[in-house]
This record gives C-alpha cells, structure tokens and sequence, in this order.
C-alpha cells in the first residue's frame, strides 16, 4: 500500500514524458458495446448556409443504410455520419461523389488514431471517361497511367474487357479538390 501512495505522490499533471496507451477493450462507453460503428467525417463545400436538419434526413434517405446510420454536426458544414455496417459505410464511400444542392460533399472514413475536427477533407473519388483514346491505350496499364496523371488512380472498369472495341475508359481516381482540372491532355 505505501508503494502505490509513494508511486501516486511522484505522479505530475501534465507531465509530458509519460503517454496513456488504452487497451481495446476497456475503450469506449457502455452504451456502444455490442454495436459496430463505422464513422465517417464528412463536409459540405459551399459558402452558402446549410439546413443541417434537412441535410442529414436527406442524405439518410439517398443512402438507405441497411443497418441505418446516425449523422451528427460537429462544426459548420462539417459532419459524422456514423453506420452500423461496414457494408454500409464501403457502399457510401465508393459510390461517390455524392452531392447536396449541387455542392460537393468530401467524405473519409475516421480512423481510431483521428482526431475529427483536425482530418483534412481536400480530396474527393471519381469516375473519368477517358474518350478518342487510341487503341492500343485501352487497357489497365494506360489506365493507371492516365489516372496517376489526373490524381491517383484507383481502379478501372473493365467490363467491356472481353469487347474488342470500347468507346471510352472509365478510370475512378482520388483528386484533390484544390488543383485546377487538367483538360485536353494528349497521350503518347
């Protein structure tokens, strides 16, 4: 007993050299046991004032969680919407952009580590068509190419792979949103 009261009067508020590690499972609150969160950070680029209510039930609607999802404001025009399955969130995620009053919305999913009000939401995913590309550029590897020349490539729709001839390559790719649009390249 006098060795804890000893260790407990060394111990200094706000003492800097010592870190507090959690363990995963003392983490979190009684009331999210047994329930899966899938949270995602996510903001709206406007300069316009948003309807926050009618944002989420909204967005709630155009998603339809199977598992249902939880939207939460955490500061002007930037939310977390959290899912109860990963299906859920993954679906959301991938099937971006995803607009509201034709602004874009950025979206990321929070990682343990994150602290939510300090992720930095500049890049958003999406779809490019690739038109009058050459025939010999029409496969994965000019894809990937073409994408990484764009942002960063992410994958590409090849469902026409077994079709000798395709109108165009669609190529998903991470932008950030802060660079201007590169248009009118020509490939070689």
């Amino acid at each position: 007993m006098e060795d804890v009261l000893h260790q407990y009067k060394q111990m200094a508020i706000g003492d800097d050299k010592e870190e507090v590690f959690f363990d995963e499972e003392e983490e979190g609150d009684e009331s999210s046991k047994g329930k899966a969160e899938f949270p995602v950070i996510g903001i709206i680029l406007t300069d316009r004032k948003i309807k926050s209510q009618y944002f989420k039930e909204l967005m709630a609607s155009l998603w339809t969680p199977v598992k249902g999802v939880s939207i939460q404001e955490i500061s002007d025009k930037r939310y977390i919407f959290t899912f109860y399955h990963k299906l859920d969130m993954r679906r959301v995620l991938d099937e971006g952009p995803w607009l509201f009053e034709r602004n874009l919305l950025l979206l990321k999913e929070i990682q343990t580590e994150d602290i939510p009000l300090q992720i930095n939401l500049y890049e958003a995913d999406f779809l490019v068509q690739v038109h009058n590309a050459a025939y010999g550029f029409m496969n994965l590897g000019s894809a990937r190419r073409i994408g990484n020349y764009i942002g960063t490539f992410l994958s590409f729709d090849d469902k026409k792979a077994d079709e000798k001839f395709k109108p165009f390559l669609r190529i998903r790719v991470r932008m950030d949103v802060r660079r201007p649009l590169k248009k009118g390249t020509t490939l070689k």
